[in-house]
C-alpha cells in the first residue's frame, strides 16, 4: 500500500531543492521557436525523451504528418506618406511571392459581424483593417464567427490586424479559416499603436497600402511523445500533458516551456520515488496545439474506451499568479475538492467550467473528464501578453510559481493515482455548439 503522506512530504521537498525543471527549461528554450515541425522543436522532443528514459520510463513517439508553415518577410507601407508599418505576416497566410502589391485601406474597427455587414458592398478588391479583440453583438459572443471567412466572402484582397498584447508588441495567431481553405488571402499583424497611425491617416483621407508577404505551407512529420508509469489496473490511467510546440519566432518560454517542464518535474518524481501507483500514470507531451490542437487530437482519437480515466492539463501555469484548478468532469462537486485540500493541506480555487482553448478540449469531447491547471493572470505586463512574440522569455516565467505549479499537482496526482476509489467517470459531453464562451 502507498504511503500517500510520506511520499507528499518527500516529493514536495524535492521539488523545491532541485534544479531539474529550470535546467529543462533553460535548454527548450534555447532553440529558437519550436513550431510544428521545425528543427527546434525536433530538438526539445529529443530533449524531453531522453529525460524520461533516463528516469527509467517506457517512452514512445506518435509520428504522424501536419500541415504546417514557414515564414519569410512581410513589409507594409503608405508610399503616399512614405511611411513603413511594422508587420509580421499571420500563420497561414497566403503568399504575394514576395512582390508587392496595392490595396486601398477599408477600417472595420473591431471586424464584427455588424461592422463587415455595413461596409460589405466597398470591400471587394480592398484591404481590411481591424483590432483582434473580444468583441459582443446583441449581448453574446459569436463563438463561430471568422473574420477571415467573412473578409473572403465579402471580396476583399488582404487583412490588416491590429493586436493588442503589450505595448509597441506584434502578436501573431494562427488564421481561423473553418470552412475556408487557409492561405487565400495575405494577412499581417501590426500593433496596436500602429493601428493608431493608420487611422489618423485615414482620417485625412483615403489610404492606399502596399504589402509584400513571403511564405508557404508545408507537410512535415512530427509527433507526441508518450511514456508511462505502470499501475496494478491496465485501465483509467491518470493523463497528464502539456504542449510541446510553441509559436513560430517564439522561444515559447512560458507557453508553453512552463507546462512542459512542470509535467516533466512530475514524471521525474512519480519515476525516482519508484511510486507503485494503482492505475497508470501517462505524461504526453503534444506538438500541434497552436495550429488548432492537432497534436492532442491524434492521440485522444487513438484511445480504447476506458483506457483514460482523468486527463490533466498544463498549459500556462507559471505565467503571473499561483496555479488555479479549472475542471470539467462532467459535474460540480465543490465538496469533494474542499475534502482534498484538506487532505492535501493545500488551498486553490476550482472553477467548473468547459474552456475550449488548449489540449484538454481534444479529451472533454470524448467524454473523458477533464482538469486544466492554468495560473492566475497578473495583468497586461504578465508573460500571457508576451506569448506568440519573441519576448516569450525566460525572464518572464517566476520560477517560485512553476515550482508551485508542480507542487499542487503532484500532490493531486498523487491521490487519483494512488487510491482505489476513482472519483470520476465518463461522461457525455456538450455538442460542440452550445459549449459556452470562456477565455
Amino acid at each position: 500500500m502507498v504511503d500517500i503522506q510520506t511520499l507528499d512530504r518527500k516529493m514536495c521537498g524535492d521539488i523545491w531543492t532541485s534544479d531539474a525543471m529550470d535546467d529543462l527549461l533553460r535548454e527548450i528554450a534555447s532553440f529558437g521557436h519550436r513550431f510544428t515541425g521545425s528543427p527546434g522543436e525536433r530538438k526539445a522532443r529529443k530533449a524531453v525523451v531522453t529525460r524520461l528514459k533516463r528516469w527509467g520510463l517506457a517512452t514512445r513517439v506518435q509520428r504522424f504528418k501536419a500541415d504546417t508553415w514557414e515564414r519569410g518577410n512581410s513589409r507594409l507601407t503608405i508610399p503616399g506618406r512614405k511611411l513603413e508599418i511594422p508587420c509580421l505576416a499571420m500563420v497561414f497566410s497566403a503568399s504575394t511571392g514576395g512582390k508587392s502589391r496595392s490595396f486601398d485601406l477599408v477600417d472595420l474597427y473591431e471586424g464584427t459581424p455588424g461592422d463587415f455587414e455595413r461596409n460589405r458592398r466597398n470591400l471587394r478588391g480592398k484591404a481590411v483593417l481591424f483590432s483582434r479583440k473580444e468583441y459582443q453583438e446583441h449581448g453574446r459572443p459569436d463563438k463561430g464567427w471568422s473574420r477571415y471567412r467573412a473578409a473572403l466572402e465579402a471580396g476583399a484582397s488582404a487583412i490588416v490586424v491590429g493586436t493588442y498584447a503589450s505595448p509597441g508588441v506584434i502578436s501573431v495567431l494562427s488564421l481561423s479559416f473553418k470552412g475556408s481553405k487557409p492561405g487565400l488571402l495575405p494577412a499581417v499583424s501590426v500593433s496596436g499603436e500602429s493601428v493608431a497611425a493608420l487611422r489618423r491617416a485615414m482620417k485625412n483621407g483615403s489610404v492606399r497600402v502596399n504589402l509584400s508577404v513571403s511564405c508557404e505551407t508545408v507537410s512535415r512529420f512530427t509527433g507526441n511523445v508518450v511514456a508511462e508509469l505502470p499501475g496494478k489496473r491496465k485501465t483509467g490511467a491518470v493523463m497528464l500533458g502539456a504542449h510541446l510546440d510553441s509559436f513560430c519566432l517564439s522561444p515559447g518560454a512560458d507557453d508553453n516551456g512552463s507546462g512542459v517542464a512542470v509535467v516533466c518535474e512530475v514524471a521525474r518524481l512519480f519515476a525516482t520515488h519508484k511510486v507503485k501507483p494503482e492505475r497508470p500514470v501517462r505524461f504526453v507531451f503534444f506538438t500541434g496545439e497552436e495550429l488548432g490542437r492537432l497534436g492532442s487530437k491524434k492521440y485522444a482519437g487513438s484511445l480504447a474506451p476506458g483506457e483514460a480515466g482523468i486527463f490533466f492539463n498544463f498549459d500556462l501555469p507559471a505565467n503571473g499568479g499561483f496555479p488555479a484548478l479549472v475542471t470539467m468532469t462532467g459535474r460540480s462537486d465543490p465538496e469533494f475538492w474542499f475534502r482534498l485540500q484538506e487532505e492535501m493541506h493545500y488551498r486553490f480555487p476550482v472553477r467548473e467550467i468547459v474552456a475550449t482553448a488548449s489540449d484538454h478540449y481534444s479529451f472533454y469531447r470524448r467524454g473523458i473528464p477533464c482538469l486544466w491547471e492554468i495560473s492566475r493572470n497578473a495583468g497586461s505586463r504578465s508573460p500571457r501578453a508576451l506569448h506568440h512574440t519573441a519576448l516569450d522569455t525566460l525572464e518572464y516565467v517566476n520560477a517560485n510559481e512553476m515550482k508551485e505549479a508542480a507542487v499542487m499537482a503532484a500532490k493531486i496526482v498523487l491521490r487519483l493515482a494512488c487510491k482505489k476509489m476513482f472519483p470520476f467517470e465518463a461522461f457525455e459531453p456538450l455538442p460542440d455548439e452550445k459549449v459556452p464562451h470562456w477565455s
